[in-house]
């Protein structure tokens, strides 16, 4: 498609935001696109809303999805550690994504008047909230209906959106955390994902932005707790100082994304922040939107305490985890409400480890047995593990 046509398809749906439009622009973004096409878009979905001042030290670091990783949600705590403003803007995950999970804690507000963000990040120089009518409006509409349409992993459209609302909140330094998994909105290669990313970097560049890709490849989870109370109950060992190793590397290297992302643009810090100035970010965060970091350790106990069901080997086995069948189990069990937090995971035992009779391999929280049978039916055993080959010469 040459660029006059996508402009003009860019702008009829940006005129009207209707259902046909968007169909319109999502069927014309499976055909070639330039990068300017995509800086295009994302330059009009940013400014179809509220578009705060750029300004050089504001930074975020955005995800293309995935089950279990906790990145959006540690990130911002030690940017924000780090001297940097942080501002994100982002949609509910499925299946828990970092704002959902914020949402759960109580007294928290995930939307903010554009004054309000204002002066939340003027004053504590933090702030996270869900997209809504007031940032990139015409960014929420076409993601809906790219929801719709089966369309949500288009990589155009996801540059495009994910580019947009860092223009809306007025970002300058971009990280990206390309997740690697079937289904990826990045691909479900290491290769794709590669490709997708370095066109990211050039979008990016055409919009004024300092930007840096991670390609985090996700053969299994990242980490063990998946579930919006499950992940505060993550994010509160880490901050405690009590992940175990499994949570503990994932936390790491969430971690080191953040101090990569802010040496592109010269900063000299050299090590991460400490577990007590990331505790003080949140903090800051959490009282900038209506709530306390009491409030978040009540929610993180609350999340400790809750009944689960114990999934168990049923014989000596490997163990493999299908997490795409995971995360569909969980998503299609969940209650309509928005923030509904019904059921999660803690997974027991890494996808590929030998597991005795009647070990724990998993703990699920759920409300019914049918909910517990769909996530239970994402856990397979066998005598022998799929994910290892042995390369043999004779």
């Amino acid at each position: 498609m040459n660029t006059m046509m996508w402009r003009n398809v860019v702008d009829a749906y940006l005129r009207d935001k209707g259902n046909e439009a968007a169909d319109t622009l999502i069927e014309s973004s499976r055909r070639p696109v330039s990068d300017a096409d995509i800086a295009y878009l994302a330059e009009g979905l940013a400014h179809s809303g509220e578009v705060l001042e750029r300004t050089e030290l504001s930074v975020d670091i955005a995800s293309t999805g995935g089950p279990g990783s906790l990145s959006t949600l540690l990130t911002p705590l030690a940017l924000h550690s780090m001297g940097f403003v942080v501002a994100k803007l982002a949609v509910p995950g499925r299946p828990a994504g970092a704002i959902d999970s914020l949402a759960q804690i109580a007294g928290f507000k995930s939307t903010l008047t554009f004054e309000d963000l204002k002066r939340a990040l003027a004053k504590g120089g933090i702030a996270h909230i869900l997209a809504d009518g007031t940032f990139a409006p015409a960014d929420i509409q076409l993601f809906q209906r790219r929801q719709t349409a089966g369309a949500v992993n288009l990589p155009p459209l996801v540059i495009a959106s994910l580019l947009a609302k860092k223009i809306a909140l007025g970002i300058s330094i971009v990280g990206l955390d390309v997740r690697v998994f079937q289904g990826g909105n990045f691909g479900s290669d290491t290769q794709s994902a590669r490709e997708h990313a370095k066109r990211f970097n050039r979008v990016a560049t055409l919009l004024g932005l300092t930007s840096i890709c991670f390609i985090s490849p996700h053969d299994g989870l990242p980490q063990p707790f998946i579930g919006r109370s499950e992940s505060l109950l993550a994010l509160k060992s880490v901050l405690d100082g009590t992940a175990g190793p499994w949570l503990h590397e994932h936390a790491t290297i969430c971690l080191l994304m953040a101090l990569r992302t802010v040496a592109k643009r010269g900063s000299n810090v050299a090590q991460v922040p400490p577990l007590n100035l990331l505790r003080r970010s949140l903090q800051t965060n959490l009282e900038q939107q209506g709530a306390t970091y009491d409030a978040f350790e009540a929610a993180a106990r609350t999340a400790e305490s809750a009944q689960r069901k114990v999934l168990r080997a049923p014989t000596d086995c490997f163990v493999e985890l299908d997490v795409q069948h995971l995360r569909a189990a969980i998503v299609s069990s969940r209650a309509a409400e928005e923030f509904a937090d019904d059921i999660g995971v803690t997974v027991v035992r890494r996808s590929g480890s030998w597991c005795e009779a009647g070990a724990p391999v998993a703990l699920i929280r759920c409300a019914s047995a049918e909910a517990f049978d769909q996530v239970a039916g994402a856990f397979r055993f066998s005598s022998l593990p799929s994910t290892l080959t042995l390369d043999v010469q004779e």
